[in-house]
């Protein structure tokens, strides 16, 4: 028994040897340095998921147990991948590492131990959709002038920076007189009694009950002993002080993340977090090789990146081939941009071309044109400009003036907006003797 398990256990050490050579040694440096605080800033297409997974192998060929690993990222989808990867890696036991979201991390926590901080454990989890439905009823129950985007923007701001509920309230208090906002910290309040009635938490409630959980005992209890944690330029305050108190037990926490590449500053990310993890002690691991894009676009990408102010130096390169040279264009009207484009669409593989525009209003100049021109077209993570509901009502009100008869367009634009016309008036009128005007 004994020499099978030598045996077991050798193969797979040696099969994991052999991965580690598919890494490069900047990477390689980053997924073998396990114990303290490790910062991995990953540029662009340089293997961060490829790190983390590793890191996550090499950590179990070491002898740390699964269960042990806790890998925290920010969609459900990377959380998938990675523990798609680190299965093909170790085999099944890569089920038993923790991969998931910050908010799933946390809502699990408070199922099992919520009653420390006053949550019952069969609360109920309050989507964006529920949260702006509870807010537009607690409006027209106050008769207050506000904006129901308004006042859900600023609830969830201070929740993403202070988890004292006597700092959100002040928070609150101070972003009505500022931003004018009257009105605003009584509609809070009536909001957290509403959701307290109801036993429901918001999502950013998750986030808040957690850190006031982990000052609690249960850290001990809940403490991973190798923490990881990916995509950490989008981390908010809250997430930022959730990392420090898993990690507060063993000290062991690894960061993933690229100050570069932070977008999400208006949902409250705060890429300074990056330097104040880095500036407790971590070593730094830089990954500057990309394997994605051609020498063209790293290196103009890196003249880019190199004007930030909050950077730390990297020296982005790439074996690819040199590409392709980056063309900038500049045009008074979109209908001048969507011709341009067409044109030179036109002279290659359809299948080769994908436009990327700044918001969804900007679609529509070229899918007039592509329409004109009778090139195929796949509109990705929205609908066609023709296909969203307000354009398909302005339309209704269009067609019935050209035409008055068409019942199509009558039956869309009758109760937009809405005007009290429900289905039996509609019934009513389609089986009254006298035909409509």
């Amino acid at each position: 028994f004994l020499i099978n398990v030598f045996i077991l256990v050798f193969g797979f050490l040696f099969n994991f040897m052999d991965f580690l050579y598919e890494l490069d040694e900047y990477q390689r440096r980053a997924v073998c340095d396990t114990d303290g605080r490790i910062l991995v800033l990953a540029g662009p297409g340089s293997g961060k998921t490829r790190v983390v997974t590793y890191k996550v192998a090499y950590l179990i060929a070491k002898g740390v147990l699964p269960r042990s690993i806790l890998c925290l990222t920010f969609t459900n989808k990377a959380a998938d991948e990675m523990r798609k990867r680190v299965k093909e890696l170790i085999g099944e036991e890569g089920h038993n590492v923790w991969a998931g979201t910050f908010h799933s991390y946390c809502a699990r926590l408070l199922r099992r131990y919520g009653e420390f901080v006053g949550v019952p454990r069969n609360y109920t989890i309050y989507d964006e959709d529920d949260e702006r439905r509870v807010i537009r009823e607690l409006i027209k129950r106050y008769d207050v002038n506000l904006q129901v985007d308004e006042v859900y923007s600023q609830i969830e701001r201070a929740k993403s920076r202070y988890y004292d509920e006597s700092l959100i309230e002040s928070f609150l208090r101070e972003s009505e007189i500022k931003c004018g906002l009257r009105g605003l910290y009584n509609i809070y309040l009536a909001y957290r009694q509403t959701l307290l009635r109801a036993n429901a938490l918001d999502f950013s409630d998750l986030l808040v009950k957690a850190v006031r959980l982990l000052h609690t005992k249960v850290r001990k209890w809940v403490s991973p002993k190798y923490l990881i944690v990916d995509e950490f330029q989008d981390t908010n305050l809250i997430q930022y002080y959730i990392t420090e108190l898993l990690a507060r037990e063993y000290g062991n926490v690894t960061c993933v993340g690229d100050e570069d590449q932070s977008i999400y500053g208006f949902r409250g990310a705060v890429v300074e977090n990056i330097f104040r993890f880095k500036n407790r002690g971590a070593r730094v691991y830089v990954l500057p090789r990309n394997y994605r894009s051609t020498k063209v676009i790293v290196e103009a990408s890196r003249h880019v990146i190199e004007k930030n102010e909050l950077h730390y130096p990297k020296e982005l390169h790439t074996e690819n081939e040199s590409g392709s040279h980056i063309v900038v264009r500049g045009f008074l009207y979109p209908q001048d941009e969507a011709e341009w484009v067409c044109d030179e669409i036109e002279q290659n593989s359809y299948r080769d071309a994908c436009i990327l525009v700044r918001t969804q209003a900007q679609t529509r100049a070229f899918e007039d044109e592509f329409v004109k021109r009778g090139i195929p077209y796949i509109i990705i993570g929205t609908l066609r400009f023709y296909d969203r509901k307000e354009i398909k009502d302005i339309l209704a009100y269009l067609r019935l003036v050209y035409n008055k008869d068409d019942d199509c367009a009558f039956l869309r634009a009758c109760n937009t907006p809405s005007r009290g016309i429900g289905k039996k008036t509609i019934c009513l009128l389609y089986t009254s003797p006298s035909p409509r005007d």
